[in-house]
């Protein structure tokens, strides 16, 4: 069981912020994601994710509560079978990490197993211009940006109108995920008490 929530929490985490494992990263790996902070209670968005020789995935991320100064961002996706994970984040933070996977209770591991959330996009990305963007959600007026990475050049077009992280579509080494759907009244899918883990010899 725990190994299934492992498993769970790795690709979620590869989903949020790009910290992917060396097994993971050779297989293809998730890019980071990039985008601006604007979170909103109860707001989200759906996004399809494509890469070359893999299935197309579905992920969801909503804002779904809030302490002071952070945040609770809900990720789901499968990979395969549901997964889920609750983090709250303050800027440059995670402070605590709750993950379900399909069929297992909820689980809160170290706040560092979450790895560390990007920097805004703006401290590492030229502004290319401004665009017009078309996806299955609707047409957004966008800043493009570009990051030149190792891999390649990684394309980001962001609006402050999506939460919460204002992203509309990312294109990066085979990869692309383009919004599909916003999401309005998001409410959180994990209410149970989450059992907690320890995990002494944490490595991501």
């Amino acid at each position: 069981m725990i190994r299934k929530i492992q498993v769970a929490l790795l690709a979620l985490c590869s989903l949020a912020f790009g910290t992917v494992p060396a097994p993971a990263a050779s297989s293809g790996g998730i890019p980071q994601i990039k985008g601006e902070w604007h979170p909103t209670v109860g707001a989200g968005a759906v996004y399809q994710l494509e890469q070359k020789g893999q299935p197309a995935m579905t992920w969801e991320i909503a804002v779904v509560g809030q302490e002071a100064n952070a945040y609770w961002i809900e990720n789901r996706t499968s990979v395969p079978g549901e997964a889920i994970s609750k983090m709250l984040m303050a800027p440059g933070q995670v402070k605590r990490l709750i993950v379900k996977a399909e069929g297992q209770p909820a689980m809160e591991f170290p706040a560092q197993a979450a790895g560390a959330p990007q920097t805004d996009l703006k401290q590492t990305a030229k502004l290319v211009g401004h665009e017009q963007i078309t996806t299955p959600a609707g047409t957004f007026g966008c800043d493009h940006y570009q990051i030149l990475e190792r891999g390649g050049p990684t394309d980001v077009w962001v609006t402050p109108s999506v939460s919460p992280y204002g992203l509309v579509k990312m294109t990066s080494s085979g990869i692309t995920l383009t919004l599909a759907k916003v999401v309005k009244g998001a409410k959180s899918r994990i209410t149970e008490t989450p059992q907690k883990i320890e995990m002494p010899n944490l490595s991501m």
